[in-house]
């Protein structure tokens, strides 16, 4: 299993570097927000990160789908997928689940589990808003 408790630049929600009181702003590991702030960063790029132009997650890919259980799956295997990608999230420690809410919206709970640093597991759950019509995250919350 692996540990999650790094910390990172913090980013707000566009993505630019946080800031407080004067100084570039860190992640809290305590409260899983490194992970969290990947999941949105993945998520909310459709294949152009800078790093990496091949990481990232395109929703428009699924637009006019019918929200049908195999298309959910498919879309939670592709998130899945794309947050796996390049291995700071391994496999093993997520899963991404489909709750379809409406003809056209899906609530996807990512769940990654790790280890703190007293070695105890600890899960952390995300959920995300997508519009089958449109192909688009409306909401990620963690």
């Amino acid at each position: 299993m692996k540990n999650y408790l790094i910390e990172d630049l913090k980013e707000n929600h566009d993505g630019d570097l946080s800031v407080s009181n004067g100084d570039i702003a860190i992640t809290d590991k305590r409260n899983n927000e490194n992970i969290i702030q990947y999941i949105r960063t993945i998520l909310s790029t459709p294949f152009d990160y800078a790093n990496d132009p091949t990481i990232g997650f395109d929703p428009s890919v699924f637009s006019g789908l019918q929200n049908t259980q195999r298309n959910a799956a498919t879309i939670a295997q592709s998130i899945k997928f794309a947050l796996t990608r390049d291995g700071y999230i391994t496999p093993d420690t997520i899963s991404v689940d489909a709750v379809p809410i409406s003809d056209e919206d899906v609530i996807f709970v990512i769940t990654v589990t790790s280890l703190n640093d007293d070695n105890e597991f600890q899960t952390l759950k995300v959920s995300v808003a997508f519009d089958t019509l449109n192909g688009k995250i409306l909401t990620l919350r963690g």
